[in-house]
């Protein structure tokens, strides 16, 4: 374009400063062409285009392709003079893309209808926006619960999941204090270090028991953590909690189901051993396990019999235990026996302080308790960080051609893929062969429009392992139509094995008692709450006829108010001899005596007692008749002793009326004889005389 075409508009020097030399993107195109008529110096410098190549161009060149039926659509309906068109995506010479806000104004150049536009860069502000808005996304699509208070305590945001878990509406919750969720069971002073520790700058990280609205109480793991303006000031706190009450309760379960197949176990030669460093006892399994006699493993110390792979990990568990440490209890790890053989154990370990002093008690059972994650957060930039980069649940974006289009850094630490080789890749790369087909119906709804509901399925890892994960999914729809997918996997894969441990720990716990041939029973209380078949059969009785029964009511009339005493003594926790001999009434009215041993238990969380019941009344009846036989051995005896006796009494007075007579004794003897209790009896009678 000739310098005489351009007069008409900049010529004059106060236009050359308001376009030529303003410092915001300045240009004028054709309404028709769409062409570049005049740019200025500061649009060269932001588009990357010499002035001759804008002017080579329309204004479509400085567009993404699908951002070009948008912009005809908006061009053709401009009105005339100064008009706002919003904020658009520019593309510069070099292919990057900037966000604008562009103004424009009607005006005639060089005999054109035209427009001059102004080109405002609000490319930081969109994507601080952008982040703003993702890091919301994030908090509200978390399966954690998130709330934040002003540095009084008032609640002033609360996500989805609070809402969920706690009862409470998000309307309910705003203004109210963190003292709603209290449940009297934690002390005031736990409070009072959580307050001043918060308002110190700390971050406090504990579980909490909280009441839910409904009366509930949840076991919460919790994360509280000040917020802090650019002057370092508090101006509020957050907190990331974590319902574990679901995880609380199997373990609990678990530990219980634990005990009662331990002692069990103890009642039918499972290995057991206790160790204070060294070995202080060791039963015969424990002799048949290791290849150790119990003298040999009395010498030793307790991780010498672990296999050299796993023996620092048990040695300083160990120690730690006995230094009251917490440390896991419960976990798996091979043994070397003495012939050179390695087995693996399931192992599991307590506590005990006779005299005060510490030693352990191990069996063999694994739960290996996941680590928490918890990371600090203080702004904006670092709860987007924690809540997603750095988090130990796996966040994911997909794509509406169901691509991965992001995923978070811990991926690799769950399945071994770096972000890089999974993006692009197809979600369902990573699902466990088995779950593909659910996972993709899952998508099917997704895409049609519907709600996807939380779902349970294996992440396939690098090394061909299996996660399992819970997952939580939002379609993120625009226009009617599928945008994207964000979701959030949490690794569930301990809760799981934990619940096949449970199960498999109840099974053999039933498995033990149902083969046996000795009666086995549970009382708590007054009442029976187990019997296995053994007992049906010795007593007569269905189980459902025994559980109708106070526990004493089995036993014999004269012996019930003992056995009564007795039990309840040890439910109460008092010392009582763990065995007795006693005699059982059989539904048919038979008496049967049996050996009886008892322990102490918990069941279903409540004291409990676990008893053993042998059938000795074959026994019982052998030694009443040896009694019966020997009682008429004695009476015998004492008969024949007399009878005995009296005839050398009578021998005795006969000689004695012959010597008053003058006349010789007709009979000479010499007696000796020993009473039955005696062992022996010796007697030697001289013949007698003619």
């Amino acid at each position: 374009m000739s310098k005489d075409s351009k007069s008409t508009l900049f010529d004059e020097g106060e236009y050359r400063i308001l376009f030529q030399s303003n410092p915001q993107p300045m240009w004028v195109y054709d309404q028709e062409t769409l062409a570049f008529l005049a740019v200025n110096d500061a649009a060269v410098a932001k588009y990357g285009y010499t002035e001759k190549e804008f002017l080579r161009m329309t204004i479509k060149d400085i567009r993404p392709e699908e951002d070009i039926p948008a912009l005809l659509k908006n061009v053709a309906y401009v009105t005339e003079g100064l008009n706002n068109a919003g904020v658009w995506r520019h593309r510069k010479k070099d292919g990057s893309i900037i966000f604008v806000e562009i103004t424009s104004h009607s005006l005639v150049f060089a005999g054109h209808k035209a427009k001059l536009v102004t080109a405002f860069d609000v490319t930081t502000r969109v994507k601080v926006e952008e982040a703003r808005s993702l890091l919301e996304q994030a908090i509200a699509a978390s399966n954690d619960v998130v709330f934040m208070t002003d540095v009084d305590g008032r609640i002033n945001y609360v996500n989805e999941a609070f809402e969920k878990l706690y009862g409470y509406t998000r309307s309910e919750a705003l203004g109210q204090t963190p003292r709603i969720l209290k449940s009297g069971k934690l002390s005031p002073g736990f409070y009072q270090d959580f307050w001043a520790r918060i308002r110190s700058g700390e971050t406090f990280r504990e579980e909490f028991i909280n009441r839910t609205k409904d009366g509930r109480f949840a076991t919460i793991e919790s994360t509280i953590d000040p917020i802090k303006d650019r002057q370092s000031q508090t101006i509020g706190f957050i907190a990331i909690q974590k319902d574990i009450t679901e995880y609380v309760e199997t373990r609990r379960a678990l530990n219980e189901s634990e005990l009662r197949f331990r002692t069990l176990a103890n009642t039918t030669s499972a290995a057991i051993f206790t160790y204070s460093e060294k070995f202080t006892f060791a039963n015969p399994a424990a002799e048949s396990l290791t290849g150790y006699t119990s003298a040999e493993l009395l010498n030793m110390n307790f991780w010498e019999v672990v296999h050299p792979d796993h023996r620092d990990l048990v040695r300083q568990r160990g120690e730690a235990r006995l230094r009251g440490e917490q440390v896991s209890s419960q976990y798996e790890f091979k043994i070397l026996r003495k012939d050179g053989e390695s087995r693996w154990v399931d192992f599991a370990a307590g506590m005990f302080k006779p005299n005060g002093k510490a030693y352990a008690i191990g069996t063999a059972f694994d739960i290996t308790e996941r680590k928490l994650y918890e990371e600090e957060l203080r702004n904006s930039e670092r709860l987007y960080k924690d809540l997603v980069e750095n988090s130990n649940e796996v966040t994911y974006l997909l794509d509406r051609h169901l691509q991965l289009a992001y995923v978070s850094p811990v991926i690799e630490e769950k399945t071994g893929y770096t972000q890089s080789e999974l993006l692009g890749r197809q979600y369902v790369d990573i699902i466990h062969p088995d779950d593909v087909k659910a996972v993709k119906k899952q998508f099917r709804v997704a895409l049609a429009g519907g709600t996807m509901k939380p779902a349970e399925f294996r992440f396939k890892t690098k090394s061909g392992q299996t996660l399992w994960v819970r997952a939580s999914t939002i379609p993120l729809m625009k226009a009617g139509r599928l945008e994207s997918i964000r979701g959030v996997a949490i690794d569930i894969t301990e809760q799981k094995l934990a619940t096949e441990l449970l199960r498999a720990s109840e099974e053999r716990f039933r498995t033990l008692t149902e083969t046996a041939s000795s009666a086995i029973i549970i009382y708590q209380g007054d009442y029976l709450r187990y019997a296995n078949r053994a007992a049906e059969r010795l007593l007569g009785y269905s189980r459902e006829e025994l559980f109708s029964k106070k526990f004493w009511e089995i036993v014999h009339l004269d012996e019930q108010e003992n056995v009564r005493q007795r039990g309840m003594a040890r439910l109460r926790g008092e010392n009582v001899a763990p065995n007795m001999e006693v005699r059982v009434m059989t539904k048919t009215g038979d008496l049967r005596w049996v050996d009886f041993t008892a322990a102490m238990i918990e069941y279903e969380g409540q004291p409990a007692v676990l008893g053993t019941a042998f059938d000795i009344t074959g026994r019982k009846r052998a030694e009443e008749a040896i009694q019966q036989q020997l009682s008429e051995l004695q009476r015998w005896y004492k008969t024949a002793q007399g009878r005995e006796t009296r005839i050398l009494e009578l021998k005795s007075e006969v000689n004695a009326l012959l010597q008053q007579a003058g006349k010789a004794p007709k009979y000479k003897s010499v007696l000796q004889v020993q009473t039955l209790n005696n062992p022996q009896q010796q007697r030697n009678i001289n013949d007698e005389k003619d």
